[in-house]
């Protein structure tokens, strides 16, 4: 009987630990998407749906096992990511395609291109699409259409390719003055 009681009370005891340090974790949670809110009423809204994410995870804490919540926390963390990794790489890829002039591109590593109103960029090695998004001209930012598999080397890819096609298009204005300059002095002669 008594031996009973203490395994009870051990496992109360440890439940109670497992609850107190899942609490931690949220708390934390919370903290960290704080210090992530930025400036567009996009951001603020997504950042909102984590919220309330976390709310219900707080309230099915007592029906979930601790490994469960954990998974929960980890997708809505990863969910923000992924659409903060789409509004940096969707413009980037716009702007490549209004460069080129073509709705369609493919580099060695991916190809990005316009489906139905909806720019989507698949990896050319194994064929995975990483990013279907559309743009919300209401709000001014890209949506996932589906879920986005971005990872931080496709960011920095994206980045350094907007720098290159920046550089070519200065270059393209400069040529188009140069041209203009010419014809003037040509005409004024």
């Amino acid at each position: 009987m008594v031996e009973s009681n203490s395994r009870a009370v051990g496992e109360s005891s440890s439940r109670e630990l497992g609850y107190q340090a899942l609490s931690a974790s949220i708390l934390k949670a919370r903290a960290s998407l704080e210090r992530i809110k930025l400036n567009t009423a996009a951001t603020a809204r997504a950042i909102e749906n984590i919220n309330r994410n976390l709310d219900a995870i707080e309230q099915r804490r007592m029906c979930h096992t601790q490994n469960e919540l954990v998974a929960e926390e980890l997708g809505a963390e990863e969910e923000l990511v992924q659409w903060e990794r789409t509004q940096t790489v969707a413009p980037i890829l716009a702007r490549i395609l209004k460069v080129i002039g073509t709705n369609r591109f493919g580099g060695q590593k991916y190809t990005v291109s316009w489906e139905k109103e909806q720019l989507v960029l698949m990896r050319n090695s194994d064929s995975v699409q990483l990013m279907r998004a559309s743009y919300n001209s209401e709000e001014s930012h890209w949506e996932p259409v589906e879920r986005s598999e971005l990872t931080l080397d496709v960011v920095q890819h994206m980045q350094q390719n907007a720098q290159r096609v920046e550089q070519r298009l200065l270059y393209l204005q400069q040529e188009k003055e140069k041209s203009r300059s010419n014809r003037s002095q040509e005409l004024s002669l």
